[in-house]
């Protein structure tokens, strides 16, 4: 969730997030400084918990 009048450095920035368990909240702090995170992980493999939008 981006805060209006707040400076976003990673904004127009696309990110692949292919990061395992231990490192899931770096994606999240990418994207609450404006990047564009896409998240992929691997087929048959428990998607990490995320939190509700």
């Amino acid at each position: 969730m981006h805060q209006v009048g707040i400076d976003m450095p990673l904004a127009g920035i696309r990110i692949i997030d292919a990061v395992d368990s231990d490192l899931q909240n770096v994606g999240r702090i990418l994207s609450e400084l404006g990047a564009e995170v896409i998240r992929v992980e691997a087929p048959g493999v428990r998607p990490h918990a995320r939190p509700a939008s």
